[in-house]
């Protein structure tokens, strides 16, 4: 069985007023893993959630970055 982590780091939606719904939200993270395959896998299931926003008539505007090869 491998490891893997994902990590929701950072969560931003709105400025000051707490009683307003924000128009805009946005998280970003990390994925990580301790085998390459693991890594795709997790990759590829990050990709297929990014329909998910549609069906809750939002849009999403995803980016990544790699920082690969994973350490060992």
């Amino acid at each position: 069985m491998d490891t893997a982590v994902v990590s929701v780091t950072r969560l931003a939606a709105g400025e000051g007023a707490y009683n307003v719904i924000p128009e805009h939200a946005s998280f970003g993270g990390t994925i990580r893993s301790l085998s390459h395959d693991h890594l795709m896998l997790l990759r590829r299931r990050v990709t297929e959630a990014r329909g998910l926003p549609s069906r809750a008539a939002c849009a999403a505007a995803p980016s990544r970055r790699s920082n690969e090869p994973a350490l060992s």
